[in-house]
């Protein structure tokens, strides 16, 4: 409970409920969602109240099943329909498909290789599938570094101002990339759609990307 007080409060991280509808929590029902970097569940019980069917996938296991055990806690139990612990190789996660929902709460920009995992998300979407982010955006670089990001196609693990990016937003992996819409397109756009890109979080520096499979 406490948790989700501090993550949904309308302060700036959630103005005006835009956490919620944003990323899905209001919209998304009777779905197979699959949260990517699950951690201890909190986002993939909203959608389990929301009468989806869920599928856990972290790469902590032991996180996978904290998440699971929540979620039973709160009477949602049989909604979680498998769990999976991403590892770093091919096909980095495991899932019954089809998946209509893959949705990465603060976990796609800690992965050096976005493109691989998108792209073998892509072979598990259900035709309309979406894939929902919630990713650092170039706002954040700027409050971050004090200067406007740097072109969509720059190179973080090679831009000198990288390492002081990373410590801000990642303190435990030491790995963390930026985004906005034409970054997206960018790294992404050969074989996804960007549907959409907003801002959560009052300073900018979090947002809610939607993309589907072209």
């Amino acid at each position: 409970a406490i948790a989700a007080e501090n993550r949904y409060a309308e302060d700036w991280r959630n103005p005006g409920g835009a956490w919620h509808r944003l990323l899905g929590h209001d919209t998304v029902r009777e779905k197979h969602v699959l949260d990517f970097g699950c951690g201890f569940g909190l986002e993939a019980l909203q959608f389990a109240r929301n009468g989806n069917r869920i599928t856990l996938v972290d790469i902590n296991e032991s996180s996978v099943r904290l998440a699971a055990r929540m979620i039973g806690a709160h009477g949602f139990g049989a909604q979680v329909v498998a769990t999976s612990v991403s590892t770093d190789e091919p096909p980095y996660f495991e899932v019954q498909a089809p998946v209509d929902v893959f949705y990465a709460c603060g976990s796609l920009h800690h992965c050096p290789y976005p493109r691989e995992i998108l792209q073998r998300t892509v072979e598990v979407l259900a035709p309309g599938g979406q894939i929902i982010l919630m990713v650092y955006s170039d706002k954040g670089w700027e409050v971050t570094i004090g200067s406007p990001a740097p072109p969509p196609d720059d190179n973080i693990a090679t831009n000198p101002s990288g390492p002081k990016f990373r410590r801000s937003f990642d303190c435990v992996g030491h790995w963390a990339d930026w985004y906005d819409r034409e970054r997206l397109e960018r790294k992404f756009g050969d074989f996804l759609r960007v549907v959409s890109f907003d801002d959560i979080t009052r300073d900018g520096a979090y947002a809610a990307a939607v993309l589907e499979p072209k």
